[in-house]
């Protein structure tokens, strides 16, 4: 498994904020690794 995120309707990689953001607003649920969620989360003002 490959760390990252990955879009449960095609298992996607994003590796970037940008592209989970985008998945988000298109609807795809995303599964974000742990680590790297919490290093998004360092960055981020809030939840998404």
């Amino acid at each position: 498994m490959t760390k990252g995120w990955r879009l449960r309707s095609g298992s996607v990689p994003c590796r970037s904020v940008e592209e989970c953001l985008r998945a988000c607003e298109e609807g795809k649920a995303v599964e974000v690794d742990p680590e790297v969620f919490l290093k998004i989360a360092e960055k981020a003002p809030g939840p998404a």
